[in-house]
């Protein structure tokens, strides 16, 4: 939302960013959910749509790891992390 949207839609504080993803939840069916497979099988399912998840690792007998993250959060990262950075 943040990257995507005007300036005025841009959500202010975290309880805007819950409020949006549980309508948008609520819309698509998947608030309520109990069952982690299905759950998981829909991130897989959407990985090549979503530009923010950009692994997911299933291996047997551990839980899966989702790795997501944007450009702009690892080059602030790469960024604040340099020796250089006051």
């Amino acid at each position: 939302m943040v990257t995507d949207a005007d300036s005025f839609a841009k959500p202010r504080d975290q309880k805007q960013v819950r409020n949006v993803a549980h309508k948008v939840g609520v819309r698509k069916g998947a608030i309520g959910t109990s069952n982690e497979a299905d759950e998981l099988q829909r991130i897989i399912g959407n990985i090549h749509e979503n530009r923010f998840v950009k692994e997911v690792c299933v291996r047997s007998g551990r839980s899966p790891v989702i790795i997501a993250y944007t450009d702009d959060q690892i080059s602030d990262l790469k960024r604040f992390s340099a020796a250089s950075t006051p």
